[in-house]
């Protein structure tokens, strides 16, 4: 048996025993949410849940213009009757939905399937017909990319992980860190500021090589690929 009576945000830990037959470990969550012991997290799709605020530890791709006041809300600051199963959108049929939001759904599903480079002017031009966005949301929504980035490549590992956990919280880190940097610079970046990323990217690279090589060493033998 495996029960969790959690408040509405997610905040209270499962209960794997409840009938004291054995303890049985089921990390799903709220829709589309996988429980990450690591790092404390639920892992939803395209970003990470955090149950202590009730929304996400990262920004929204599309920024203040998918139609919440915050770029981390969960479901559009909704999360007792909403769901966002994949970390994009509210999904369809569930409260808060409006006519910018359901453009920021397509969007954010090319975002989120890392295609965002390839469809970046029409998923502009749609939203700008729908919002009558002006410049200045690019301005805002370029400086809320790239703090979102220096928030993954920046962010410390938690406290009290093991040597294996920690090898691992670095590597995820760093594919997102990596990830999110390319998005910036396919994005918003400039023939001056090519370089600069470009040197930023190499020692995420080696960031990767040296998790690996540390999930190698302390992680059991048949666990150093890094999932």
């Amino acid at each position: 048996m495996w029960t969790w009576n959690s408040d509405p945000f997610g905040t209270d830990a499962a209960n794997p025993n409840p009938a004291g037959a054995g303890a049985f470990a089921y990390s799903f969550r709220f829709p589309g949410q996988l429980f990450d012991g690591q790092v404390g997290l639920h892992q939803n799709g395209a970003r990470d849940y955090d149950p202590a605020t009730g929304g996400y530890a990262e920004s929204d791709p599309l920024g203040l213009i998918a139609g919440s006041n915050s770029t981390l809300t969960y479901s559009l600051d909704n999360p007792i009757s909403g769901a966002d199963p994949t970390g994009q959108f509210v999904a369809p049929g569930l409260p808060g939905p409006t006519a910018a939001v359901t453009v920021a759904w397509y969007g954010g599903y090319a975002i989120g399937t890392g295609i965002y480079a390839a469809y970046s002017n029409q998923i502009g031009n749609a939203l700008d017909r729908v919002t009558g966005r002006t410049a200045a949301w690019d301005e805002i929504q370029k400086q809320l990319d790239h703090t979102n980035y220096h928030r993954a490549c920046d962010r410390p590992p938690p406290p009290g992980l093991n040597p294996c956990e920690e090898a691992r919280w670095q590597y995820r880190q760093a594919m997102k860190c990596q990830s999110l940097r390319q998005d910036w610079q396919a994005r918003w970046g400039t023939p001056e500021s090519a370089e600069p990323h470009q040197n930023a990217l190499n020692e995420v690279k080696n960031r990767l090589k040296n998790a690996a090589a540390d999930i190698a060493k302390y992680c059991n033998p048949g666990c150093s690929n890094a999932q």
